[in-house]
This record gives C-alpha cells, structure tokens and sequence, in this order.
C-alpha cells in the first residue's frame, strides 16, 4: 500500500531532550531491509524527497539511522542534516532552505546497530508551502571506513507516493536516483525514512 503523510499529535524526541510538536509528518519505521552506508571517501550524499499537502512550519527532522562497523567515531567526525528546495529539474538545489544541522562524534555514538530515530531541532525553523518538492539531505564527513560509518533505512520499492531517494557520488551531479548496490539485499532503494515535526 502506498503511504501518505500522516500528520499525527506525537511527542517527538530532539537531541538529548524532547520537544513537543503540534505535528509529525512520519513514514514510520517500516523497512524491507534496504539501506545507504553514507560514506565520506567517495564523496557519497543521499537525499529523500518530499511534498506536504498543507503549508508547514517546520522546527524538526528526523532520519531513520543504524551505526555500521565496529569502531567507535573520533572528534572530527560528522553528519550534516538540511532541508532543500529542488532545483526545478528533479534534485536538491546547492543551497539549504535551513540551517544546516550538524551532529558531531559524539552524536554519532549514541546509535547502535539497530535502527532508530535520530531527530535535530533546527536552529531556525522553516516555512514549507503545499504542493512544492523539497529534500531531506544528508552528508557524512568523517572519512568513513568498514569500521565506522552511518547507515540510512529505506525501502525497495517506491512505497511513498509524494517523493523518491536520490544519490550524489564522486560528481557534483545528482543521479536522480539511488543506484541500485549488489552489496545490499535488497540492492534497490527507492524511498528513505524520515520525519518532520512541524508547528
């Protein structure tokens, strides 16, 4: 089945604490097992699109993330969270509409190898009209290696009828898609989770 945004009454956690929020837009946590390892030595970015279907206020954002590898992460390690307009041809445009979230090591290690919510608050909230395609993207800076690196949750298939992932590699272009992985089972992926929280 096909999912809508579900804009629910929910108590959203941010960072250490909790804040509450008169709205989530949620896709859950339903995986079919498909997933992104955001690496940094191949300048590996992945982005998930969306709509709303009213005019949003939003003052936090989540992304459904699992730890890889065994070793812990050190200082200087990072992961950059934003919120993007579409460039008018199918991809997050260079610059954020937010300020961009960046969680440091420290963050970092507070994930394990099972998937959770990771949530920031933003600094300055943003102001989203209806019917307009914006981007969650999401960045690694840590010279990632087997033995540390954060991975994104998603879906095989194209189950969020209101957007669709897209990855950028080695280029500065953005594919339009996620290429399919045969280091993955599922190697497709067609959607990430995430989820809003919106005044």
């Amino acid at each position: 089945m096909r999912l809508k945004l579900m804009v629910l009454i929910a108590l959203l956690g941010a960072g250490c604490g909790e804040a509450t929020n008169q709205c989530v837009v949620n896709l859950g946590t339903t995986s079919d097992g498909a997933e992104r390892d955001i690496h940094d030595t191949n300048n590996l970015d992945f982005a998930q699109s969306f709509q709303l279907d009213s005019a949003a206020t939003v003052s936090s954002l989540g992304i459904y993330v699992k730890k890889g590898g065994s070793e812990s992460f050190e200082s200087g390690d990072q992961l950059t969270i934003a919120i993007h307009a579409s460039d008018g041809s199918g991809n997050p445009d260079t610059t954020a509409l937010s300020v961009t979230t960046t969680l440091d090591y420290l963050d970092l290690n507070n994930l394990s190898d099972s998937a959770r919510y990771l949530t920031v608050t933003l600094s300055s909230e943003v102001n989203l009209s209806a019917g307009t395609t914006y981007w969650v993207v999401v960045d690694g800076s840590y010279g990632a290696t087997e033995d540390h690196f954060v991975t994104w949750v998603g879906n095989s298939t194209n189950t969020y009828e209101d957007g669709s992932a897209n990855q950028r590699n080695t280029t500065p272009s953005w594919l339009g898609e996620v290429a399919d992985d045969g280091s993955k089972t599922p190697a497709a992926l067609k959607d990430f989770l995430f989820r809003l929280g919106c005044q």
